[in-house]
């Protein structure tokens, strides 16, 4: 299967997932398609169920950043350093929820998961892209 059918199909069968921390919010999201993408199942990156708990798991890390680059380095993934790619991961910083993980979409655009659910967002930069 293409990664863009990949993509949308992974897409379309979260489409009615309730977001959940530590099941389906971002980082969660994102991991799971690192493991479809990919066929390598990613380290846990850590056991939260509450978006306190999430916090203070990205506090004892050094940031979101170190929390993902550590757990994408351990399955072999590492920087894009090229124009992010379909399907890539990354971090962007936004003004409703600080960084955010997300998935690269076509053109620019990136899928994330938030509170309300699945959204689309065209981030201005990246703080970090990972290839997948």
């Amino acid at each position: 299967m293409e990664r863009s059918e990949l993509l949308k199909s992974f897409i379309e069968g979260w489409k009615d997932v309730p977001v959940v921390w530590g099941e389906s919010d971002c980082t969660a999201y994102a991991a799971k398609w690192v493991e479809i993408a990919t066929g390598c199942p990613m380290a846990r990156l850590a056991d939260y169920s509450s978006k306190d708990e999430a916090l203070e798991i990205i506090a004892q890390h050094g940031g979101l950043l170190a929390l993902w680059s550590n757990a994408l380095a351990q399955a072999g993934i590492f920087e894009n350093r090229g124009d992010p790619q379909l399907g890539d991961v990354a971090l962007v910083r936004t003004a409703d929820y600080g960084d955010i993980g997300v998935i690269i979409a076509n053109d620019g655009a990136c899928i994330l998961r938030t509170e309300t659910g699945t959204r689309f967002l065209r981030p201005r930069s990246f703080v970090k892209v990972w290839a997948i």
